[in-house]
């Protein structure tokens, strides 16, 4: 659906899945590309689904979470 700026709009971001064990004390950092990250080409997508500028909001009346399944 095509959007009009400077329209806000919910996105969800896909994290691939990995099996990492953290350990006590250990921190997490997500960082947001604008493209696939050239050092995992088997996960590279197809196709482009929606080229162009985009802004991540974050904070204060822009709602925003890291959902995370964890397993002891």
């Amino acid at each position: 659906m095509r959007r009009c700026a400077p329209e806000i709009v919910p996105v969800e971001i896909e994290i691939l899945a990995s099996s990492t064990l953290f350990e006590p004390g250990s921190s997490l950092r997500v960082d947001v590309l604008g493209t696939d990250p050239a050092r995992y080409p088997a996960f590279k997508h197809g196709r482009t689904m929606n080229p162009g500028r985009h802004i991540v909001h974050t904070g204060g009346a822009h709602d925003s979470h890291l959902l995370a399944p964890f397993r002891r």
